[in-house]
């Protein structure tokens, strides 16, 4: 057995001695690093699943949406999630669970415009890691490519698991094997595993205690000017203590990994406190903050109001609403410029309170601020894009 065959098996050794319970996603590449975990004894103790989504459709209906891009670190951060949460799902007896998410995108047989990389991301209950390579274009066959996206694969999971490992990578030029590890926060643990509910970054909880909260709910992916000055408003209209509220779940798209909050809660910063949560609908906002006041933009105020996301039921969809006006929460709604109907969805428009279907029982806690008063017009989409934040 050649030293690199035996580094390898090792490798896999210190993986499958692990106490994790893992679901592996790969895609573009790398699957020579999951055969290497079959081709030795002990899979069976650490492998629950692997899924290899290839076709974009395939992919994108087992992540649950259509990435932004399909190779990119971040995707391969919402692979890893998912495939943790599916662990936790499939083997909820375990002591631990690892959710791997890798996309690659390598040598084929027509011309990319594109780099030739591979995205590789772990999640465990402790913490995070992303790993990322960018080969030289034209320097490898696909093979050579695709075993080292497989070893980059297995020095991720290793670690994952806790081996000590150095990376041996036979790269050339300025390639360079980039790695990031984020522990968990306070708290973040029992909030990814369902023992809490909600998590207070950067704040004393005291101050919430008897108050109701001013909160703005949302992604903030980025953290920008219309959120903070959206803050702003709400903390000077009701002198109220003011937070945002980030939950690491969300309807459309799978869990946040910890790398991803961690780069979040960093651009937020200490400008305000910020409440992580697992509440990803409206209904499940209110019962966590009764009576608090919520700032939204119009466009969130049409998703919650709109019945399709109710399974069509209207009935549905106003026991929902009378939820939260029972719970006496109030929402404070700013102007934003979005397609008002989906047959218009080239056409944007500034849309208001005014301007929506709202039950005229739930439009009784609604608040609307006047154009005049405040207009940002920022897309958090158009800002990823150009790579800006605050």
């Amino acid at each position: 057995m050649s030293p690199r065959r035996s580094s390898l098996s090792k490798i896999v050794d210190l993986i499958h001695d692990s106490p994790h319970q893992m679901v592996l996603a790969v895609t573009g590449g790398g699957i020579s690093g999951i055969a290497a975990l079959f081709e030795q004894p002990g899979a069976s103790r650490t492998i629950l699943q692997v899924i290899v989504p290839y076709h974009p459709s395939a992919f994108s209906r087992w992540l649950g949406f259509v990435p932004e891009q399909f190779c990119s670190q971040a995707t391969a951060r919402a692979m890893a999630a998912h495939a943790f949460q599916q662990a936790c799902a499939l083997a909820p007896e375990a002591s631990s669970w690892l959710g791997l998410g890798s996309t690659a995108s390598l040598v084929t047989d027509r011309p990319k415009r594109g780099s030739h990389r591979v995205h590789v991301t772990f999640q465990t209950p402790e913490f995070a890691g992303c790993y990322s390579l960018h080969f030289i274009k034209g320097a490898r066959t696909r093979a050579q490519e695709e075993k080292l996206a497989g070893r980059v694969i297995l020095y991720a999971l290793a670690d994952g698991c806790g081996a000590k490992v150095h990376p041996h990578l036979p790269l050339t030029g300025k390639e360079c094997l980039l790695r990031q590890l984020v522990p968990a926060g306070p708290g973040w643990t029992d909030l990814y595993l369902g023992k809490t509910d909600k998590v207070l970054v950067g704040g004393e909880a005291a101050l919430f205690a008897n108050k109701p909260p001013v909160l703005l709910p949302g992604s903030f992916n980025p953290f920008h000017l219309g959120h903070l000055e959206m803050l702003r408003y709400g903390s000077r209209r009701f002198g109220l203590p003011a937070a945002l509220e980030l939950s690491i779940f969300n309807v459309d798209k799978p869990p946040l990994d910890f790398c991803s909050i961690h780069e979040r809660l960093s651009a937020i910063g200490n400008r305000f406190p910020v409440w992580l949560t697992r509440a990803p609908t409206f209904v499940e906002k209110t019962r966590q903050f009764p009576k608090a006041i919520f700032l939204i933009g119009a466009d969130t105020l049409a998703r919650i109001v709109d019945p399709k996301y109710y399974r069509g039921d209207e009935q549905a969809r106003d026991a929902a609403l009378r939820q939260m006006v029972e719970l006496g929460c109030r929402f404070v709604v700013f102007g934003r410029k979005f397609p008002l109907h989906q047959a218009e969805q080239a056409l944007e428009n500034f849309v208001s309170l005014t301007d929506l279907p709202v039950p005229r029982f739930f439009r009784a806690i609604c608040e609307e601020v006047p154009e005049h008063t405040f207009r940002i017009d920022i897309s958090s989409t158009e800002l990823r894009a150009l790579g800006k934040t605050l």
